[in-house]
């Protein structure tokens, strides 16, 4: 066994590094000095940043606990119109059918280590009525004018299902005996144009500070993916629903907005070393919409639990609406941030035309709905 580990440590160090063709010294191999050049870049700052206005933190590590109030879903419609051509003539049914996730608000506990501008975070919900594991995973990387980031959301929730059919005067309510699930995957990234003298991570982040006031214009540009998926063990819902049982979206999106930075007092810090007499407080207002110039939609049936038939195409163009506040307080080495995110899709896809019953039935469907999440957050930190 001891000389397996031996074995295997020294096949890892022979992938990290090459000899030199004259044999002189080793040298790292070209993922290596990718990473390495990764890293060094997570605490260089910026060529045209002016540290008067902006000043980044001398300590590169920070961990944080975070305390999020989250309501996150989607509302569904599909309007459907079914021609059922019999021998005596057709006979046409209109009907809406509304789906949505439950909007309750759940609170999510959760962690950040951060090194630089690099910041990996993951929460849960801490409520216990949730009827399943709700998780939320995120990595960024946020300098002092730029920012990308990649966030994964789980939601478990039961779905309330409402259908309203033409010529009757009460609707049909159903919530659903089983909870959905609610997927959303989504990258996001923005530019500051004023990149010397504006920070837009400083009352969200805490790992630089603004000293002075300033705002920027931003652009930014976003990849959603979202997927409603009901429970397939849930037959009389699906029944209701026509057997429609997963819904589907991948949007991309560009914009452009407004950031602005109000720093009411700072305090330079006494030791740079330690932060030691650091005061700072800086809140930030931002209001950035989009517009979802591709707009792909997925509706998919199912049968007896399996998939039976699914349905894609492109959607309309949509407008995407993100308005964000922050502020940020910082003493000595902590920091405590607190902001509130409101963002809200809303996408229209074109009417798509299944037959059945040997072709006698036609059924239209036009399929529309909103993804929403609102979420106001509370983070404390220590830079070390």
């Amino acid at each position: 066994m001891r000389r397996l580990t031996i074995g295997v440590l020294t096949g890892l160090l022979l992938c990290g590094q090459a000899v030199a063709d004259d044999g002189s010294a080793p040298r790292d191999v070209w993922v290596v000095r990718v990473a390495k050049k990764y890293i060094r870049g997570l605490t260089t700052l910026p060529p045209r940043l002016d540290t008067a206005w902006v000043q980044p933190s001398v300590l590169p590590w920070s961990v944080n606990l975070e305390n999020t109030l989250i309501r996150t879903g989607v509302d569904m419609r599909s309007d459907i119109t079914q021609v059922d051509a019999q021998p005596g003539g057709a006979v046409t049914t209109r009907a809406t059918l509304d789906n949505s996730l439950q909007k309750r608000l759940y609170f999510k506990l959760g962690g950040v280590i951060a090194y630089g501008s690099a910041r990996l975070s993951y929460g849960f919900e801490a409520s216990p009525k949730s009827p399943g594991k709700n998780t939320y995973f995120s990595f960024s990387n946020f300098g002092p004018s730029y920012g990308l980031q990649l966030n994964f959301y789980r939601i478990n929730e039961y779905v309330d299902g409402v259908l309203a059919i033409d010529g009757l005067s009460d609707p049909f309510v159903f919530p659903s005996d089983e909870p959905g699930q609610l997927r959303t995957f989504s990258v996001e990234g923005f530019y500051a144009f004023n990149d010397s003298h504006f920070a837009y991570t400083a009352a969200y982040v805490g790992n630089v500070l603004q000293r002075r006031s300033a705002g920027s214009w931003l652009v930014s540009a976003k990849y959603l993916q979202g997927d409603l998926v009901l429970n397939q063990d849930d037959v009389l819902f699906l029944a209701m629903t026509e057997g429609l049982g997963r819904y589907g979206t991948q949007q991309v999106s560009a914009g452009a907005g407004y950031s602005y930075n109000w720093v009411p007092f700072h305090r330079q810090p006494d030791d740079l070393r330690t932060g030691r007499g650091l005061r700072n407080l800086t809140l930030n207002g931002t209001v950035l919409p989009m517009l979802a110039f591709y707009n792909y939609i997925r509706a998919f049936t199912y049968e007896n639990g399996a998939e039976k038939a699914a349905v894609r195409f492109n959607g309309y163009p949509g407008l995407v609406l993100g308005v964000r506040a922050g502020l940020c307080f910082s003493w000595d080495r902590f920091y405590l941030t607190a902001r509130f995110a409101y963002s809200r899709y809303g996408y229209h896809g074109a009417k798509y035309t299944t037959f059945t019953d040997g072709g006698r039935l036609r059924t239209d469907i036009g399929t529309r709905g909103v993804f929403y999440d609102l979420s106001g957050q509370a983070l404390f930190g220590v830079r070390f």
